[in-house]
């Protein structure tokens, strides 16, 4: 679902594709977009080899969440284990000075969930929710998602949100705003900046959730078709 500059195991050493690359016949993606992504990165597998398998999480994902519903300014905020948790702690800061924003910050299940919220400079309280599990619940209230690089931001289109890709040292998060799939917020931008890009966001939400998805395949649909052949 995601591929970076620094997933080097799917990129091409410069030695050259040879007889004695030990390598499979092809590699199965998610969608026409990963496949162009690692074509532009660079790989070692051959357009050719490069097949479109779907989507592995299920047929939820293609569909909308809805409307938003509620008055505020909702964002939702996943905890990404590699973003440098500080950088974004100070985005949050300036988000939450105005008293319209609320924060929905997404915890990993495989992780101590005070730690997370705590590594990010957070505490639950009125417009700080922190969400551990059922996560369709808060998306009616959710105008944008904000993060740095995770796989969490892709499939926040499938939900048709805005999502946001916040300036940070850790670069490989820009290429989901320069393939044209977010918008890019820089350092020292507050709440009326974050807003404007979520109003850009919205209006380019659909074509990027077609661009991502492409055309709703099913992974789960793709692998009977090759066990039953």
């Amino acid at each position: 679902g995601l591929f970076t500059v620094s997933h080097a195991g799917w990129l091409d050493d410069g030695c050259g594709i040879n007889a004695n690359k030990i390598r499979p016949n092809a590699l199965i993606v998610w969608s026409e977009y990963s496949k162009k992504e690692l074509l532009r990165l660079g790989t070692y597998f051959t357009e050719s080899e490069l097949m479109i398998g779907g989507n592995p999480k299920g047929e939820d994902l293609h569909a909308s969440a809805g409307p938003v519903e509620d008055g505020t300014f909702g964002i939702l905020v996943p905890y990404e284990s590699g973003a440098p948790k500080e950088e974004v702690a100070e985005y949050l800061r300036r988000f939450l000075s105005d008293q319209s924003i609320r924060v929905f910050f997404s915890v990993r299940p495989d992780r101590d969930a005070a730690r997370q919220v705590s590594e990010y400079g957070l505490s639950a309280s009125e417009r700080i929710t922190i969400v551990s599990k059922n996560l369709e619940e808060c998306l009616p209230h959710v105008h944008a998602v904000c993060g740095v690089y995770s796989t969490f931001l892709y499939d926040a289109l499938a939900y048709r949100r805005p999502v946001i890709i916040l300036e940070s040292s850790r670069a490989t998060g820009r290429a989901m705003a320069d393939n044209g799939l977010a918008e890019f917020l820089p350092k020292g931008c507050d709440a009326a900046d974050l807003k404007a890009k979520s109003l850009e966001a919205n209006a380019k939400v659909e074509q990027r959730a077609q661009d991502y998805l492409g055309g709703g395949i099913m992974l789960e649909k793709t692998l009977d078709g090759f066990f039953k052949r």
